[in-house]
């Protein structure tokens, strides 16, 4: 086995990259809900999903009912309590790994949104402006979350179960079909550009959260290698199919083997270090946005 390959991939490399995945989840939560308080909640906009509703719920409480909590913005603790029948669908649906991870990730992002102190004057004045800059904070802070591995619940764990289950779904769509729902509700309630600037804001995120969050991108991946053993690795480590035949280098005239998958595109890495670890001499070709027909699964 390659020595700087077995080297890196040590418990200490798997831990690193633990506590990696971790702190990029805290820092998405801190991006999403820094740009929350600091420039959507002071003008006055809302988010959508069921931070939306929280939103919702949290200023009828404030401004028909007075009720006050001085300076926590409680649509963090609405937002937690909402959140529980979601977590337990991950629970039961996604595995419990990823149930423990959106917990932690909906404690950590419920504390940020509750404690951050929301700003009497926006530091960016114009609507429009604001909405897009904060509509890419936002989408960005969620896509980092969900890229490593964990969620901050709302409808990152209903789009993720969709995306599982159904094809033609992604966390972004589910996003802005909820949205959608809630901006109903604010039309009833406020005036027109708020709506149509919140709208403009999560739009934003949505499509923000597709580009940096790639659950629906598929790789086709070949690989070239003499060794046999090619598939075993594939089927045990990766639970994917594997298609192979006979194959003849057209410089040295030598036979090899040539294997052909389709993963997704957060799998690849993994793959390429377990053949490079099997086989260092072998040869891989990947292929992003490859179009996909018929049984596949996707992962998260």
């Amino acid at each position: 086995m390659n020595l700087d390959y077995r080297l890196n991939n040590t418990p200490v490399n798997t831990r690193r990259k633990f506590f990696a995945d971790l702190l990029t989840a805290f820092l998405g939560c801190l991006i999403f809900a820094g740009a929350m308080n600091l420039i959507i909640v002071p003008l006055k906009f809302y988010s959508g999903g069921i931070l939306g509703i929280s939103q919702l719920v949290r200023s009828f409480l404030r401004d028909f009912l007075g009720f006050t909590t001085g300076g926590i913005d409680i649509a963090g603790i609405i937002y937690y309590l909402l959140n529980i029948p979601l977590m337990w669908l991950a629970y039961t649906k996604l595995g419990k790994t990823f149930f423990l991870r959106t917990l932690l990730m909906t404690t950590a992002f419920t504390v940020a949104i509750s404690l951050i102190p929301i700003l009497p004057v926006p530091p960016i004045s114009d609507p429009l402006t604001a909405s897009i800059v904060a509509g890419v904070l936002c989408g960005y802070g969620a896509g980092i979350i969900l890229r490593a591995g964990y969620s901050a619940g709302g409808p990152d764990i209903l789009g993720l179960y969709f995306t599982k289950y159904f094809k033609g779904f992604s966390v972004g769509k589910i996003t802005l079909f909820m949205n959608i729902i809630v901006f109903t509700i604010c039309a009833f309630l406020y005036n027109f550009e708020v709506v149509v600037y919140s709208f403009i804001f999560n739009i934003v995120i949505s499509l923000t959260l597709d580009k940096v969050h790639f659950q629906n991108i598929t790789v086709l991946v070949t690989i070239f290698s003499k060794k046999e053993g090619v598939p075993a690795i594939i089927l045990n480590n990766l639970q994917r199919g594997v298609t192979s035949w006979k194959g003849q280098g057209g410089y040295t005239g030598e036979p090899t083997n040539v294997y052909c998958t389709i993963i997704s595109k957060y799998e690849v890495e993994k793959l390429n270090s377990l053949i490079m670890a099997h086989d260092p001499q072998a040869f891989i070709i990947s292929q992003e946005g490859t179009g996909v027909t018929g049984n596949f699964e996707k992962r998260l």
